[in-house]
């Protein structure tokens, strides 16, 4: 199976968790966020890395992953 049959597609507003094996200074302390940007190439066609918005007490910041960083958050 290819890489791109494995990928997960979240969609704009998607309530997202960052996985506990990955680490960004400056992110959240609750890894949650929401999806709001996805890559695209010239063509179109995702490329897997998706813009997703932190908030906090703190204020909010926005962050890049690639797809296989992040997963569906559960409430």
């Amino acid at each position: 199976m290819t890489d791109l049959a494995q990928k997960v597609n979240f969609e704009m507003g998607e309530l997202v968790r960052v996985t506990d094996n990955t680490f960004q200074e400056g992110m959240s302390p609750t890894r949650v966020g929401v999806i709001v940007g996805i890559g695209q190439d010239d063509s179109g066609f995702r490329t897997g890395v998706y813009e997703v918005l932190f908030a906090s007490g703190e204020g909010t910041l926005k962050m890049q992953f690639w797809h296989k960083f992040l997963e569906k958050a559960t409430l």
